[in-house]
């Protein structure tokens, strides 16, 4: 009698587990999922994300677990996982910044600077003094060559938010292109000052440092611009040219060496040999 009595109470036990995983709602799920999701197991997450999608199909909640999963899918290499699901939470929210943001960043790391536009664009409808969209376009202006347009797009971006600094280091790169070259240096000195970790800035002036024959202070940038990014080839054959014109010559070799093994192919090595 006992032990049919423990028997059904298991039973009852797990019947009203059951029962209450039937009457989780899709906000339950979707924190359930967040947990999960911050726990490291992506697997999880993307179970009970579904779980949203399914019984919230139409609804916000829908279009934050597709965005969800979106990024897990990301973080793991799976791109075209990832692009679907931003679709779908766009398809159910148009208006949904953060998908159009992280997918607007990830058309630009792909070069399809088209798709990348056309999303930067839609924030910039929704919200248009929106700081990081102006930066992003003007960026994207940049890479295709546009200068001026981009020009017109990092001068925003630098009035919306006087503080940003990688606005400044992108725009002495964009006056460089334009040969407006003596405000350059000053642009990039106030890059450095509102963010002393911006490898772009500190690359950028070691270049025009060393070209104007001021090696100590290019070398100091370059030693910089290494400590953030150690594997950057281009940065390490400008130092090696550097030590080789201040006849450090020990430092000029293994410079080039650290060059060899982090340029693609030694054949761009080559091109930056001294």
């Amino acid at each position: 009698m006992i032990k049919a009595a423990m028997v059904w109470a298991a039973v009852a036990v797990l019947a009203g587990c059951g029962a209450n995983q039937g009457l989780m709602s899709p906000n339950d799920f979707f924190a359930k999922a967040v947990m999960e999701k911050e726990s490291g197991n992506d697997a999880a997450a993307l179970k009970y994300f579904s779980k949203v999608t399914e019984l919230d199909a139409l609804g916000g909640r829908a279009a934050e677990a597709h965005f969800e999963q979106g990024l897990i899918y990301q973080k793991q290499g799976k791109k075209e996982e990832a692009l679907r699901r931003f679709e779908l939470a766009l398809n159910l929210k148009p208006a949904f910044d953060k998908v159009l943001k992280t997918r607007g960043e990830l058309y630009f790391k792909d070069q399809d600077y088209f798709g990348a536009l056309q999303d930067w664009n839609r924030v910039l409808e929704l919200s248009p003094k929106d700081v990081e969209a102006t930066y992003q376009r003007a960026r994207i202006k940049h890479a295709q060559g546009n200068y001026s347009l981009a020009m017109d797009d990092i001068n925003k971006a630098i009035e919306f938010d006087p503080k940003l600094g990688k606005a400044y280091a992108l725009r002495a790169d964009i006056r460089g292109k334009l040969g407006q070259k003596a405000p350059v240096i000053e642009d990039l000195n106030r890059a450095i000052v509102l963010d002393s970790a911006l490898f772009a800035a500190y690359q950028l002036r070691g270049f025009l440092l060393a070209a104007a024959g001021d090696f100590q202070k290019a070398i100091q940038d370059f030693d910089h611009a290494l400590h953030l990014d150690p594997r950057s080839g281009p940065v390490h054959v400008e130092r090696a040219k550097a030590r080789f014109t201040l006849k450090d010559y020990t430092g000029a070799v293994a410079d080039l060496d650290d060059a060899l093994q982090t340029l693609p192919t030694s054949a761009q090595s080559e091109v930056y040999y001294i």
